[in-house]
């Protein structure tokens, strides 16, 4: 409605609340009319009129809820939605409303219902559309923060489900897939969301995760540099380029790129692992443990910031740390074989061989057709003077790798 016929329909509200200033449809009409001009206090009080007169009308709870949501009364608003789907149970706009507000208020599970129910009655509305891809798209992302990958999986389905080509979903869905090791799969996803986006510089560098994973370094670089072009403080980016070259041996660009991603985000846990792991490799292994030790505050449930930190620890001659670390990793993550092997390494040199020994009995459990395993169990073994024993785990070391010596 243009301005001149809002003012006209204001003015005719006004003349028939003045000849009958009970009747709730003018005083709905006139709420309706101030809230388009922003005027939302006095909307609301004009619902409220509206409400005193005709509590079982469903379109000035519907209007209210909306003004009330728009002031932030999140509450309330959702009462009156709740009230007005009572009355209307097939009001899109309504379902559509409450999910907003729900999913404000923290009620996802609920907001989804609402979302669905909205869909199910329009689905061709376009802008509910992108409400509700955009909601479940952020949904998956919080879940996957949470450790809840396939309710995040579900999610980013489902926002693909409604709005096939939606860039970010399409990109969120391959950072799941890529997380089970569907390279393959995740790199399908992407290059979906950059057919569409081609500058969007987060579908960029998770490809270029992707490739470097599946050892496709030269194209994997370039996606990183293109993603950096586009966006020079794209966190992903930065911290995976700064992984890669930390592997390539580029110590000094890597440190540089890495403290980059940590002056946008100090406490991000990749970017302190990853500067953890490049400390550790230059030899500085009191600065890579209070890296890893930083990682672990933002992100204490990570199995292998403790796995790093007990290397760490290792190498500065603090048995104790090393041990406590590693098994905090196995608590986290019991199957860890490298966890369990540098911990039965570390018991070793503490002198406690008869923990030592069950520790790599475990790993042998865990693979035994691994060499190493046995090999480690052998030499522990015989430094406990159990020699029967020692010679059965080496010869089986040496039978499923004859290089052993």
């Amino acid at each position: 409605m243009g301005i001149g016929r809002n003012d006209e329909a204001a003015r005719h509200y006004q003349m028939v609340l003045e000849r009958e200033p009970t009747d709730p449809e003018a005083l709905n009409s006139m709420g309706a009319l101030l809230q388009l001009r922003g005027r939302l206090d006095e909307a609301i009080g004009y619902y409220r009129r509206s409400l005193d007169l005709d509590a079982r009308s469903a379109p000035p709870h519907y209007n209210l809820a909306q003004a009330l949501r728009a002031k932030g009364n999140i509450s309330e608003a959702i009462r009156h939605y709740e009230r007005a789907i009572g009355l209307t149970p097939r009001d899109y706009e309504a379902h559509w409303g409450l999910a907003i507000a729900l999913a404000r208020a923290g009620r996802q599970d609920e907001a989804v219902v609402h979302f669905e129910d909205a869909i199910s009655l329009n689905a061709a509305n376009p802008a509910l559309v992108t409400d509700f891809s955009v909601f479940l798209n952020d949904r998956g992302v919080a879940l996957a923060d949470k450790g809840r990958p396939d309710e995040a999986s579900a999610a980013f389905d489902r926002a693909l489900q409604i709005r096939p080509h939606f860039p970010e979903a399409l990109v969120n869905r391959g950072v799941r897939l890529a997380a089970t090791g569907q390279f393959d799969r995740a790199i399908a996803s992407y290059s979906e969301a950059l057919a569409l986006k081609p500058d969007f510089a987060q579908g960029l560098a998770v490809l270029a995760n992707a490739l470097y994973k599946k050892g496709e370094r030269d194209e994997a670089m370039a996606n990183y540099r293109r993603a950096l072009a586009t966006q020079p403080d794209n966190l992903s980016a930065l911290v995976g380029l700064g992984a890669a070259l930390t592997e390539l041996g580029e110590l000094e660009q890597a440190e540089f790129t890495l403290r980059r991603a940590l002056a946008l985000r100090p406490d991000d846990p990749d970017a302190l692992i990853n500067l953890g792991g490049l400390l550790y490799k230059r030899g500085a292994f009191h600065e890579a443990a209070a890296s890893f030790r930083k990682a672990l505050s933002a992100r204490p449930s990570d199995p292998d910031a403790y796995y790093n930190l007990g290397l760490a620890m290792y190498r500065t001659g603090d048995r104790d740390a090393a041990i406590a670390s590693y098994q905090r990793a196995l608590a986290l993550k019991p199957d860890y074989r490298l966890a369990l092997m540098n911990l039965g390494v570390a018991l070793e040199d503490k002198g406690e061989l008869e923990d030592a020994i069950a520790v790599y009995q475990k790993v042998v459990t865990l693979r035994p057709a691994q060499a190493l395993g046995h090999y480690y169990l052998g030499l522990a073994l015989a430094r406990a003077g159990r020699h029967a024993q020692a010679r059965k785990a080496l010869a089986e070391a040496l039978r499923l790798d004859p290089g052993l010596k």
